[in-house]
């Protein structure tokens, strides 16, 4: 597929490219500005076929943004999107601009996910110091929990659900657990499971043990 810098480059507005040019094309657009959802959104109206984001710092992002609306899962459009390093994207605007045209070959490659596989929006290491993230992992896509309506009723039982992805329901999860497996061993219940057996050995756990 052929690769066409966007005009204006930022892509907050509509495109001024050549109509025959853009069709079908992969568009190279500049970060900010605007939000990515908004950039995805001007490309698919021209005829752009996907997006490379150019980072507007040399660093790498951490993950290609989704072209979903402010605080929500909800796309605003079905386009593929990446992102390179401002370099790599001032490399492709250099070569473009000389040659023309650049042509990029695309692969279709499908990934298997299953309960192995790590969230695309969680953090990746490793750190600036040297440290590897995420070392604790848990469910946090579609969970479901329970509901609330944001009103205190203790003296009342609902069944009510919601169903959440991130943190705020991988958190919970990961700290329970943690808590129960401190009072599993603090109370005694290790190495048999009862805590009043003769064998019980209480212990305060560390928490590297923990993990």
């Amino acid at each position: 597929a052929p690769l066409v810098i966007a005009q204006p480059a930022d892509a907050c507005t509509e495109l001024t490219n050549a109509p025959a040019d853009i069709r079908g094309a992969v568009v190279l657009v500049q970060r900010s500005g605007c939000l990515p959802y908004q950039k995805a959104l001007a490309v698919v109206a021209a005829g752009g076929s996907a997006v490379i984001m150019m980072n507007n710092v040399p660093e790498m992002m951490t993950s290609a943004p989704d072209p979903v609306y402010p605080n929500s899962y909800i796309y605003a459009v079905r386009v593929a999107m990446s992102v390179i390093p401002q370099g790599v994207g001032q490399w492709l605007t250099a070569n473009a601009s000389a040659a023309g045209v650049v042509r990029l070959r695309l692969a279709n490659l499908l990934m298997p996910v299953d309960i192995n596989t790590v969230a695309a929006f969680s953090s990746y290491g490793p750190m600036s110091d040297g440290r590897i993230k995420p070392e604790v992992v848990a469910p946090g896509v579609n969970i479901t929990s329970a509901g609330s309506n944001g009103v205190i009723t203790g003296d009342a039982c609902a069944s009510t659900v919601i169903t959440m992805t991130g943190t705020s329901m991988a958190s919970p999860q990961a700290a329970g657990s943690a808590a129960l497996v401190r009072q599993y061993l603090r109370t005694g219940f290790y190495p048999t499971g009862a805590s009043t057996d003769t064998l019980a050995a209480p212990f305060t756990p560390s928490g590297m043990l923990i993990k």
